[in-house]
């Protein structure tokens, strides 16, 4: 039985999560661009929050590995922001 391998994708998102109360248009944007993730068949495993509400949120995902040429793949396209270093 061969072992399952995984890659995995990293999103960041800067969202106001305190304003999102009144925000639907933003909350349907988010959806929208996580199920298209999910269309490609990206699986969500976690979500990090920033220290506060305004800080960037970042999405955790895997999926089977696609090629199985390398025994690890990592990807990261954050979508409008660049991660912030510490």
């Amino acid at each position: 039985m061969e072992i399952q391998k995984w890659e995995y994708k990293r999103y960041i998102k800067k969202f106001d999560w305190d304003a999102a109360v009144s925000s639907q248009d933003e909350l349907s944007a988010i959806e929208q661009e996580l199920n298209s993730l999910g269309d490609e068949g990206w699986e969500l495993i976690t979500v990090v929050r920033g220290s506060t509400p305004k800080e960037n949120q970042t999405f955790y995902f895997k999926r089977p590995l696609q090629s199985p040429t390398t025994e690890f793949a990592f990807t990261s396209e954050p979508i409008g922001l660049q991660p912030t270093r510490y």
